[in-house]
């Protein structure tokens, strides 16, 4: 509502940047995952009719946002096209990895965890997902 847009217009001053760039929307977007407002993500994410809508990031908060609202299945569409247009983007991956251990999609989410180790992410990154997938970060 108001309080985003406010900040969305403080946080494009400080940076030097439009106030509907990517650079200004994806931190809204992340403080209100964190803030689990997944309702305001779709919403900001909706709303955009700019070409940053379409932009991976932005899918990939949008899809983020649908797994917050228990809809991991509308989130694995997204989270499948962003894969095929990017096949070693990790945070995609990991992201349709986690939609399909919502869906407990096991086998699907266990090749996927492979492929994500096979990339060789940086440590905490595997030893996140391992801890997702198996409730052990070793």
């Amino acid at each position: 509502g108001d309080a985003i847009e406010s900040v969305r217009t403080k946080l494009a001053e400080a940076l030097g940047a439009g106030p509907n760039s990517t650079t200004v929307s994806h931190p809204i977007m992340e403080a209100l995952l964190t803030l689990e407002r997944a309702d305001e993500v779709l919403l900001f994410a909706n709303a955009r009719t700019d070409e940053q809508a379409s932009s991976p990031e932005t899918r990939l908060r949008f899809a983020k946002a649908l797994m917050s609202k228990g809809v991991a299945d509308q989130a694995e569409a997204e989270l499948r096209c962003l894969v095929e247009e990017a096949p070693d983007w990790i945070p995609a991956l990991d992201s349709l990895c986690e939609a399909l251990r919502q869906q407990k999609k096991i086998k699907e989410a266990l090749a996927i965890f492979r492929r994500i180790e096979a990339l060789g992410p940086d440590r905490g990154v595997i030893s996140d997902l391992r801890y997702r997938m198996f409730g052990t970060a070793e």
